[in-house]
């Protein structure tokens, strides 16, 4: 009796760290954020459910989130249900001084990426692991 409940513990402990480590591993995606004087607009080159995206940058210190699925509010996050087999992200894009800061909440191997976009218009790329060039 005893060792068949060390076998269940064992077992039941090495699912849980499976699970963690596949809860922990970066999602596959890659984005490419282009802000202007009054706009900010990504485009999805791979690993979201949508194509397009864009707001206006009335508020210099808004906080935008961005998941796979599109903008959402990280107070709505945690009442979805996510699909354990789906590509999951989240992230926020938030601009200060000319600068924009992408903050990983879920999904990335990054926490805070930052670059300074001062001119007109400029354009990055992002992916999973951080800033990289689109193809």
């Amino acid at each position: 009796m005893c060792l068949a409940f060390f076998v269940f513990l064992i077992s039941f402990t090495a699912h849980l760290t499976a699970q963690n480590q596949k809860d922990s591993s970066p999602s596959k995606f890659l984005i490419e954020i282009e802000k202007t004087n009054t706009k900010i607009k990504l485009v999805c080159l791979t690993g979201c459910n949508w194509k397009e995206l864009h707001y206006t940058t009335t508020n210099a210190n808004l906080l935008q989130a961005i998941d796979q699925y599109g903008m959402t509010e990280l107070s709505k996050r945690d009442r979805i249900e996510i699909d354990s087999d789906s590509n999951t992200f989240l992230f926020t894009i938030e601009q200060h001084n000319g600068t924009l800061t992408l903050s990983g909440v879920e999904g990335t191997a990054w926490k805070e990426l930052s670059f300074s976009c001062k001119q007109t218009m400029c354009k990055q790329a992002f992916d999973q692991f951080g800033m990289t060039r689109s193809n």
